[in-house]
């Protein structure tokens, strides 16, 4: 019975001599190595090294937990941030922010969002991708505040679809034209980053509609077909030359 005992405090030695070792000697010589992050909007790696003012190649244990939830949230796109240190170098930070859908640049040169309700407010946006460019957008008031135009709220809708199932397709959108007579939603106009030509699409948008009509216009132009516009709002699409 004492040499099982002797066996079982042997262990508990071994294991406290491990701890002391790793918390005292090994941890505070760890380097920060990867960041993990989960959060519900676009945010990279390089972002939280800039917004937390951390350094690469910083101890994990330089990192102070608090101060960079503090630092996060004082960002106008995050609502709400935790951190934490982990083994082998890992932090681990979740948060929830405004998940920008559109931006719009105002008439003073400003820049606001829309988020995917089409509800509008304002931000020092400084993380992940920018979202697309929306102009001619129309508004309404609501308790709320203001938000999009509910003719022009499928537009949102079929971003966030794109998102999910054509990433690809959606970081490619440059920027995105509402062409409207009074106050009746006519088509869209969409241009993609690296392509001339610019999409005319029906005004109840769909993601599959923003889809094949990147992919048509990408085909045309690895063809050397340099077009000027391609409707796409029917089943037979018609195009315009390029202008000299």
């Amino acid at each position: 019975m004492s040499s099982i005992k002797g066996r079982v405090l042997l262990f508990l030695i071994v294991i406290l001599v491990l701890e002391v070792i790793y918390f005292g000697v090994i941890l505070p010589r760890t380097l920060l190595k990867t960041i993990l992050i989960d959060a519900n909007f676009d945010v990279l790696e390089s972002d939280i090294y800039e917004l937390g003012d951390l350094d690469y190649g910083m101890r994990i244990m330089e990192v102070d937990p608090k101060a960079l939830v503090q630092l996060l949230e004082a960002q106008s796109m995050i609502q709400e941030a935790h951190v934490q240190r982990g083994h082998f170098g890992r932090l681990y930070i979740q948060m929830k922010g405004y998940n920008p859908s559109v931006a719009l640049i105002t008439a003073e040169g400003g820049i606001l969002f829309l988020d995917h309700g089409g509800y509008l407010f304002s931000s020092n946006k400084k993380t992940g991708i920018f979202p697309p460019l929306l102009h001619g957008a129309q508004f309404e008031q609501e308790e709320s505040g203001l938000r999009l135009h509910k003719s022009m709220r499928p537009l949102l809708t079929a971003l966030q679809r794109l998102r999910e199932h054509h990433p690809t397709t959606h970081s490619s959108i440059a920027g995105i034209k509402a062409i409207s007579k009074a106050d009746n939603l006519l088509y869209w106009q969409v241009s993609f980053i690296g392509l001339r030509a610019k999409a005319k699409l029906a005004s109840y948008l769909k993601a599959e509609d923003i889809e094949r009509a990147f992919v048509v216009l990408l085909s045309l132009e690895s063809q050397g077909r340099f077009l000027g516009e391609v409707d796409f709002r029917t089943n037979e699409i018609v195009y315009t030359q390029e202008k000299p």
